[in-house]
């Protein structure tokens, strides 16, 4: 049982020491993900700060600048391509998508869309007001993205071509501008850190399984353990009651010992003297008969004389005898 207990105590100590290395895991994992999340919070803040002032150029549109790009972008077919193109850059910047545009309806279909954002009354008031949040899955930052795939690369997007045929819609264009800028700050420096958050709090689930499996065995090893304690001390108990038992055992030994000794002296004494009184019952055993008949004579021939001349007689018959 000892034994038994001190492989439970290896296996407890053990477990212990895989518990606490795991919870040393699972607390630098956290503490990385708490300093990701202030970095990422301060990347957020930073861009968000960056964005007001970035946007500060819609601000300077005038109501001439903004009557032109209205009448540009209702002369229909023959408004520019590269103003179509700022027209449903922010369309896809306010709804976060875009739909393809490979045939003349579908374009005529979008440019119709994009008509009521930038042709609206109030449309200088909605380029201004948008607040994006810094993060890769609202609606702005996926619009930013689509502008880069589709128009970045046309040659006739950029700010000298918008502002020859369209004085005033440059500023708009800086505006788009911004917004890629906006999305390139948020991809290179929010989604990183999101992306690591993501794969720490991945990171961690296996460890928190873990963990939870080692506490559970070291619960289910602690029970057996202190169970066996128990044992080991009612055994321990009972040893030393068993040693005073096994000590009173001894001293009630050595007496009897003592008294059969002392038994054995008495008897072999006894039996001298029995053996003695023995040999001298066979001895007078021989001489019986003989002594029954001179008793039976003496009483006959001797019973009614006095005492002196019974001895006289019996002197002199042992004189003869003799």
């Amino acid at each position: 049982e000892e034994f038994k207990l001190k492989a439970l105590e290896k296996i407890v100590s053990g477990l212990k020491r895989q518990v606490d290395s795991n919870s040393k895991a699972i607390s630098e994992n956290k503490k990385a993900q708490k300093i990701a999340e202030e970095q990422l919070e301060v990347e957020r803040s930073a861009i968000k700060e960056w964005w007001k002032t970035a946007c500060q150029c819609i601000l300077t549109l005038s109501p001439r600048d903004i009557g032109k790009l209205k009448s540009t972008v209702n002369m229909g077919q023959k408004c520019p391509e590269c103003i179509e193109d700022l027209s449903l850059a922010i369309l896809a910047l306010f709804e976060g998508t875009l739909r393809p545009s490979d045939t003349k309806d579908e374009r005529k279909e979008l440019m119709n869309s994009a008509k009521k954002i930038v042709t609206s009354i109030d449309v200088k008031k909605k380029l201004a007001s948008v607040d994006p949040d810094p993060d890769g899955e609202n609606k702005f930052v996926k619009g930013a993205s689509i502008i880069r795939a589709r128009f970045l690369k046309k040659k006739a997007f950029h700010y000298d071509a918008i502002a020859r045929v369209c004085t005033g819609s440059e500023k708009i264009f800086v505006w788009v501008s911004e917004a890629l800028a906006y999305e390139e700050k948020v991809n290179t420096k929010v989604e990183p850190l999101k992306a690591q958050i993501v794969q720490l709090k991945q990171d961690l689930a296996p460890f928190e399984v873990d963990k939870a499996r080692l506490l559970g065995e070291h619960a289910t090893e602690s029970t057996n353990l202190s169970d066996q304690r128990r044992l080991v001390e009612e055994l321990a108990a009972s040893g030393s009651h068993f040693e005073e038992e096994f000590a009173a055992f001894n001293r009630q030994t050595e007496l009897s010992s003592s008294l059969c000794d002392l038994m054995v002296d008495e008897y072999v004494d006894h039996t001298k003297d029995w053996v003695q009184r023995l040999g001298q019952l066979t001895r007078l055993k021989k001489s019986l008969d003989v002594d029954c008949l001179l008793a039976a004579a003496t009483i006959t021939y001797l019973g009614g004389l006095p005492l002196n001349a019974r001895e006289c007689i019996l002197a002199l018959w042992m004189q003869m005898l003799a």
